[in-house]
């Protein structure tokens, strides 16, 4: 369940000395006669007149023409265009940018820093980027945004360009005159700075958040460094830096706990923890985190600033140190929908050196599980001894807060007297300082650690194919790291194929790639044995659902894949029983009318008393059926269509145990039509219906990729597949997936 939480903050400009503070204070406009930064004179507050306007033409006829819009050398605007322009000409590339890459990039560029104001003001370098959107220069789409630069905003990015390597006084007299301008229409467009603008975008307010993630003067804190952050920049007239630090004494470590820790499920479970936190003395912040359930950052203390309503928030960095608690129950359902997989994939990528999965009894619903105990035990000794997790056993709640209490104590013990420093993730080390004895003290930022980790944020063929590959039985995460290591893309792996004239030389091509600390070679999985027996499978299947199971299967994917299986499986009849789960109805994640909205024509039933009861009239109602009926073996190969069932006679044509258990495998050795149907579904949007329609035309990647091949254009390519028609009324693929599908397998930028 997705969340999302709003905060709401307004940046005030900073008190002179002489303003009486109180409830007669002014907050909404200035005192008078106190200029604001950025203008010299300020006699009215209201917003400036632009020259040459349509009014003034009349009573200026001598006057002359508006000059053409040129950001000063080294402010944001210069910035943003010169990155923007660079990004695209660089080959192969996505043609846009992320707000966060973006800083990142055009902070190197800027005096100003990207995100955190100067004294006095709220304006930050990146307040340029809506006088550029203005202008039509940099264009703004898509959610999260994307920026690119129209063909104006190219033209003049060329111009800077050829002009950033003969800068001179001379140079920037042109630029500095329109800068003037920028300044002013910034302040009048957005209120003026002595006005608290009560109607802020998404934008706005992010940029007000980001703001006051790291304080506005240096003075106010001694003994703390004053660089800016790897993807901001730095304040004006300090060197550059790309990592800031934080001294020993200048923090304090805080527990982060994730806010579905306390909502949601067991009302009375969520509470206690919180409760035996609290009671244990240990100061923890409830946020969203996306991935893991706990973790501690060391947050800078910061002390109030003078005039200023609230107290800017410290800037963050993340010990190496995250902790995600299973229950026993719940380790039991994610290992059979796949969740368990791909939460260790994720947990081992997050740029964290020490992930720990602390597990917790369930008491007396362990003999309810859906899995015996040995399963259980054998995946919870995988993730310690084969995935290199530290595995924490606990009894119950009690026992986890107290284990969370002394790691607390610990860390703060620890990290006392320490120099941390923010680091990037793209220069992760190999974690010598954590081999020496020492804590790491080289850390990533909190803003970047939870935005790497999002988990449906837009995806490059990279993250897709890495999802692709671990559809295939017997290939982990570690294994699927591996591979991508050399062929990034579905694109680069079949390249790789082209140059290898014999099939053995292709069968072996991945076979010495070395994967996981152990550099073990990739390992051939078994071949199953199938069952032998002389039984014939009835057209009827049940699937019996709690309300709270089927809650918990829609969001993580796993009811779409049981809908698609059951109607792959070669029975006529499926069917789903669905039983109310008592008082644990109010707790669910999901809406009822979600719910409702999923099980329409489905069998409802009250409890487990009356499921069985449905059981019982189903059999005896079987038995009268066939009781005169021939029954004939027939293979999942030549299926029919059921036309003897629709001549009102019992369908007498079945297919064996044998041949219908070993088909409905999950894990079962595949074909390649099989795992392409499973990576197909891997798109976000390309549902089970949709990817049986592909096969239909294209049952391997190979036979898709010549279809590619065969179309003359660019154009012919991204429709290829946007009149394939799916499902039951036939409806067309659509242009947008049919580009995505091409995307993935022809190119190696993100998918649109």
């Amino acid at each position: 369940m997705n969340c999302s939480v709003w905060h709401f903050r307004i940046g005030f400009p900073a008190v002179p000395q002489s303003l009486p503070l109180g409830p007669d204070a002014p907050i909404h406009s200035l005192p008078e006669g106190a200029p604001p930064a950025g203008r010299q004179d300020n006699n009215s507050l209201d917003p400036p007149r632009k020259k040459n306007a349509a009014g003034d033409q009349g009573k200026n006829k001598g006057a002359r023409k508006k000059r053409e819009y040129v950001p000063q050398r080294r402010c944001g605007g210069h910035a943003v265009l010169l990155t923007l322009r660079r990004a695209s000409q660089i080959p192969g590339g996505k043609g846009y940018m992320f707000k966060m890459e973006l800083q990142a990039e055009a902070q190197q560029l800027c005096d100003k820093s990207f995100s955190v104001p100067d004294l006095g003001s709220k304006y930050t370098a990146w307040s340029s980027v809506s006088t550029l959107i203005q202008k039509n220069l940099v264009m703004k789409t898509h959610n999260p945004a994307r920026y690119s630069l129209t063909e104006e905003g190219l033209a003049l990015g060329e111009r800077l360009e050829s002009l950033e390597g003969t800068k001179g006084p001379e140079g920037d007299r042109e630029e500095a005159r329109s800068e003037g301008n920028e300044q002013q229409q910034e302040e009048g467009e957005e209120g003026g700075p002595g006005i608290v603008d009560l109607t802020v975008s998404d934008d706005d307010e992010e940029e007000r958040i980001q703001a006051t993630e790291r304080p506005t003067s240096s003075a106010s804190r001694p003994g703390v460094l004053v660089p800016g952050m790897f993807f901001s920049g730095k304040p004006q007239n300090v060197p550059s830096r790309k990592s800031w630090s934080l001294l020993p004494g200048s923090y304090e470590i805080i527990l982060c706990v994730d806010f579905i820790e306390t909502t949601g499920g067991s009302k009375n479970c969520k509470q206690d923890l919180v409760k035996e936190l609290q009671r244990n003395g240990v100061t923890f912040d409830v946020r969203k985190l996306n991935v893991g359930d706990f973790l501690w950052v060391a947050r800078e203390k910061v002390a109030p600033i003078p005039g200023q309503l609230r107290t800017p928030v410290g800037r963050e960095l993340v010990l190496d140190y995250i902790i995600e608690r299973k229950r026993m129950d719940d380790l039991c359902g994610s290992i059979i929908d796949g969740r368990f997989r791909e939460q260790k994939f994720r947990l081992k990528r997050c740029g964290l050196r020490n992930p720990c999965y602390l597990v917790e009894e369930c008491g007396k619903a362990a003999s309810h599980l859906s899995l015996p105990e040995t399963t259980l035990q054998q995946a919870i000794v995988n993730t310690q001894v084969i995935d290199r997790f530290f595995v924490k056993r606990v009894q119950d709640v009690r026992e986890s807060m107290a284990y969370l209490t002394v790691m607390t104590r610990y860390l703060n013990k620890l990290y006392q007297n320490c120099t941390l420093t923010c680091r990037s993730r793209e220069l992760e080390g190999d974690g010598e300082e954590e081999e020496r004895g020492t804590p790491p003290c080289s850390l990533i930022s909190f803003a970047e650690f939870n935005h790497g980790a999002i988990k449906n944020k837009s995806q490059t063929v990279k993250e897709v194919f890495a999802r692709q590959l671990m559809q295939v039985s017997g290939l982990s995460g570690d294994k699927a790291a591996a591979v991508l290591e050399l062929y990034s893309t579905p694109l680069s792996l079949l390249t790789a194929y082209e140059r290898f004239a014999g099939e053995a030389d292709k069968e072996k091509l991945l076979s010495s790639i070395r994967y996981g600390k152990l550099k073990s070679f990739s390992l051939t999985p078994g071949q199953l044995r199938t069952p032998v027996g002389r039984e014939l499978v009835l057209d009827y299947i049940i699937e019996r659902k709690r309300m709270d199971d089927l809650c918990g299967s829609i969001i993580d994917g796993r009811f779409r894949e049981q809908k698609f299986r059951l109607k792959r499986c070669g029975l006529r009849n499926p069917c789903y029983l669905v039983e109310e789960c008592g008082k644990a109805a109010s707790h669910l994640s999901l809406p009822e009318t979600t719910l409702q909205q999923a099980i329409v024509n489905t069998q409802r039933v009250q409890d487990v008393r009356e499921s069985m009861a449905y059981l019982t009239v189903m059999t005896r109602y079987l038995n009268k059926l066939y009781q005169n009926c021939t029954l004939t073996c027939r293979s999942r190969e030549l299926e029919g269509d059921g036309e003897e069932e629709e001549r009102g006679t019992p369908p007498c044509s079945l297919i064996s145990f044998a041949e219908f258990n070993h088909g409905a495998i999950k894990n079962k050795s595949q074909t390649v039509k099989e795992v392409f149907a499973r990576q197909l579904m891997q798109v976000s949007g390309l549902s089970g219906d949709k990817a049986a329609a592909v096969l239909e035309l294209y049952s391997t990647p190979l036979s898709l990729l010549t279809a590619y091949e065969r179309c003359a254009g660019e154009a012919d390519k991204e429709k290829l597949l946007s009149s394939i028609r799916y499902g039951k009324l036939k409806r067309n693929l659509g242009p947008a997936l049919s580009r995505t599908v091409y995307q993935l397998y022809c190119t190696q930028g993100a998918l649109t």
